[in-house]
Formats: structure tokens, sequence, C-alpha cells
């Protein structure tokens, strides 16, 4: 048998050799997985919900909302949010490209952010911005119809904005009951 040297640690890694006797080994607690608070599910399926919306307001935004029949002023046939198909039409583009990228981006934030007031200021933000766009879509659509017939844009614009409204209020209820 070899002799045993200071500082030698047993096969099973208990006990070391003090060059008299053998000491347990003392060892610190592994670390923790996570460092900082768990992420609430409800704040990840709300942030999730609202990049959804976001997706489908880009959709209802791209399809026409409406169509025009036998219009003799040579307007559009069809209108969609992105693509009026008249001069000014661009303005419209605006207010939901803002919406998206708020939903797209506030929702990240909410994910990252440690701040229990940065989360709350994005998640109502985004939960606004979903109410609006519905109010938005509700707009556009009470002024064209009289002229022209409702199209699925008509439909899945103001479903994109209610989906980001329901993603943003399960983030702001997971700001409440986050601990």
């Amino acid at each position: 048998m070899s002799a045993v040297q200071t500082g030698q640690v047993s096969p099973d890694g208990q006990w070391a050799w003090d060059g008299v006797r053998w000491v347990a080994v003392h060892r610190a607690a592994p670390p923790a997985m996570m460092t900082g608070p768990r992420r609430s599910l409800l704040r990840t399926i709300g942030a999730v919900t609202a990049i959804a919306g976001a997706i489908v307001l880009t959709i209802g935004c791209a399809i026409p909302y409406v169509t025009f029949s036998g219009d003799a002023s040579g307007g559009p046939s069809s209108s969609s949010i992105f693509n009026g198909g008249y001069p000014g039409a661009w303005g419209n583009i605006v207010e939901p490209t803002l919406v998206i990228t708020l939903a797209i981006a506030g929702s990240a934030g909410v994910l990252l952010s440690k701040s229990r007031v940065v989360r709350a200021l994005l998640a109502g933000g985004v939960t606004v911005a979903g109410a609006q766009t519905m109010a938005m879509f509700v707009g556009y659509i009470t002024t064209v119809f009289p002229g022209g017939a409702p199209q699925l844009g008509a439909v899945i614009g103001p479903l994109g904005g209610l989906i980001i409204l329901a993603g943003g209020a399960a983030m702001v209820a997971s700001v409440a009951t986050d601990r």
C-alpha cells in the first residue's frame, strides 16, 4: 500500500488526509439553478399570446377588410390597412405597425426584465395597445361599410387586437401575482 500524502482525498470524496488523520471534507452547497426570481407561467403565456396576436394583427392588416363594388370614382376595389389603394392611405399604417412593434418588444421586455415596475408598465402598454387596435378597426369598418362589403381582414384585424389585449392582461395579472 502506498503512503498517504497530506491533502489527498479519499476515493469517495468525503475525507481528506491532513497528515495525521482523515478529516471530513466540507463542501459548499451546489449553486442554485436559477439566480433570479422564477418567471411565472402566466407571464410567459401572456407574452407568447401577445406575440401571437401581433402576428394575427399583421395578417389582418395585410389582407382586405373591405371590398367596394362599382366604384365610379376610380378608387380601389378593395382596401387593407397596409395597402389602402389611395393617396394618403399610408397614414393608416403607422398605428398598427406601432402596436405590432409594441406587442413584440413589450412582451420581450416583460419576459426579460427583473424590474417589476418595468414589467408593469410594458404589460399595461401592451394591454392598452390591444384594446385601442380593436377600436381602430371598429372605426375603419363602420366608416366604409355603407359603401363596401366586409372582408376577412375585418374579422382577423380586430381578433389580433383582442389576442394582444388578452396577452397583455395576462402579463398584467402576472405582475400582480409574481413574488
